[in-house]
Parts: structure tokens; C-alpha cells; sequence
């Protein structure tokens, strides 16, 4: 009998012990790290608005951007609003958006018109969180949303990088699309333009018909999902449908459109990063 009881408590220390490790080795920062790529084309949602032309839609503009030009006298201004699908985002990082460790809106240049003669002077513009919901087949300069100008990220771009795809760091950006409402992100420039920056700056929009070149939004985010014990998933019932639901949509879509969730690589082509900048 007080043998048996020995090895009863033995097994129970054995367990516990084994538990604590699996606990310490997936503490501190150590958890799987994963990404989740979106496209904006599934589905395309962006406009290009102007007060140029207040009454008028962009929603089938093949670029966004933002632009600021005097024209007899007058200051008028482009910008964009481009959002992405957020339905099939990780359960958990729905959950928790502070799992997010990185988030990158990567833009393709597009030049166009007089913007190729400007090259050779840097382009500043802001990316922004829209804080209202809207259509973009009923958006135009005089009903656009509002934007968050308090949390914003400022992207100025050197000669050097205005050929080349660019990463933009919208981190905070995108923890508060999931924590307050995915309105989508707004380009544009402020209200008070500086000569020595150029007029605009022009990037590929979700409808832009090179599908190489339409924007991505790349989600870095740590797993706090601890591996199978004993041949058990750990994975809530949410997640298991999100997961089917993730593969039956890529199963329907033609090419790769829908969005790609894998464990972290090292890109084949990085994209230029800036230095963003909380005004």
C-alpha cells in the first residue's frame, strides 16, 4: 500500500513538473510566430476622390494615392480609401489584437502623368484609420468618411525608394481597426503642404489590372496557441470553422486571391521600408 501511494505521488509530481516546463518553454516571447497575408481584391474595396470633382466617384480607379497641386490659384488635393477583408483574420488575434507584433501595408508605384517629373524630390503623404464606414460606389469628396488624424502614420519617400514597392508600418493602425471597427485605411496628404515636396504619389489600386502590383496587407502575430497534448488540439470550435472556412473560400477563388496564413519567412523581395512617425 505505501508503495502504491509512493507512486502515486511520483506520478503526480512527474506531471506537474512536465507541465511547468511546457509552460516556461512557451513563456517570455517564445511562442510560434506566424503571418497572414490579405489582398485587397478579395473583395477590391477602394476609391480615389478629389476636390477637383466633388460629385464624382473613384471607386474604379486603378490607382490610389494622394496628390497636392495649385491650379489657378486655387489648392486642390487627391486622396484614397482602401479596406481590406478582415473576416478571416485568426480567431485569437481577434481576441487579443496585442498578439499582433507587426503589420506592413505594402504599395506598388505606379507613375503617372507629370508625377514621373518629380522624381528626383521626395514625397510625403499620411496613412490614416477611417473612422466611419463607406461605399465605395457611393463615396466621393463631399461624403467622405472622417480619418483619424491623432494616430496617423507619416511616410516621406526619397528619390531612391519612389520605384520600388514600400512597406508602411501600421501597426497601431490596424490594432485599433480590431479593437474599435475595420473602416479601412485613408491616404492623404495634411492641410498644410511644403514646397519642397512634390505633388503626389501614385501606387497601384485593388482594381488596377497588373494583380502582381495591388496592395497587401502582411499581419505578423505570435501564437498563443501551445502544441497538441497527447494527440489533442488545443484550437477552439471558432477557430476550427474559421480555419475550414479559410480553405473552402481558397478552393473557390481563382489563383491565389484569398488570403495565405504561414509561418514567418523572409520575403524574395523586400519591400523598402520607412520610418514612420506618430504626429
Amino acid at each position: 500500500m505505501k508503495n502504491n501511494k509512493s507512486l502515486f505521488v511520483y506520478c503526480l509530481l512527474l506531471i506537474f513538473s512536465t507541465a511547468a516546463t511546457r509552460a516556461q518553454s512557451y513563456s517570455g516571447g517564445n511562442y510560434p510566430n506566424y503571418s497572414i497575408t490579405l489582398r485587397s481584391d478579395y473583395p477590391s474595396k477602394s476609391v480615389l476622390v478629389t476636390d477637383l470633382f466633388k460629385d464624382r466617384f473613384g471607386d474604379q480607379s486603378p490607382i490610389i494615392g494622394a496628390a497636392n497641386w495649385t491650379d489657378s490659384g486655387r489648392q486642390l488635393q487627391c486622396r484614397s480609401l482602401l479596406k481590406f477583408n478582415y473576416i478571416f483574420l485568426p480567431g485569437m488575434i481577434v481576441n487579443d489584437p496585442s498578439l499582433i507584433t507587426s503589420a506592413e501595408l505594402i504599395l506598388y508605384p505606379v507613375l503617372v502623368g507629370a508625377v514621373q517629373n518629380d522624381q528626383a524630390t521626395p514625397t510625403k503623404f499620411y496613412v490614416r484609420r477611417v473612422l466611419e464606414n463607406w461605399e465605395d460606389t457611393a463615396t466621393m469628396w463631399m461624403n467622405q468618411p472622417p480619418a483619424d488624424s491623432i494616430m496617423q502614420v507619416k511616410e516621406v519617400m526619397k528619390k531612391k525608394q519612389k520605384n520600388k514597392p514600400v512597406s508602411i508600418d501600421v501597426t497601431g493602425l490596424v490594432m485599433d481597426m480590431i479593437r474599435f471597427g475595420n473602416n479601412g485605411f485613408m491616404i492623404c496628404h495634411d492641410n498644410s503642404p511644403e514646397q519642397s515636396i512634390t505633388s503626389g504619389h501614385w501606387f497601384a489600386s485593388p482594381k488596377n489590372e497588373d494583380e502582381t502590383i495591388r496592395p497587401l496587407l502582411v499581419i505578423h502575430y505570435r501564437s498563443n496557441w501551445l502544441p497538441p497534448v497527447n494527440g489533442r488540439s488545443l484550437f477552439s470550435a471558432e477557430d476550427i470553422v474559421r480555419e475550414m472556412d479559410m480553405k473552402i473560400m481558397k478552393q473557390n477563388l481563382p489563383g491565389t486571391n484569398g488570403p495565405v496564413m504561414e509561418p514567418v519567412r523572409e520575403p524574395v523581395t523586400e519591400p523598402v521600408k520607412t520610418n514612420p512617425v506618430k504626429d
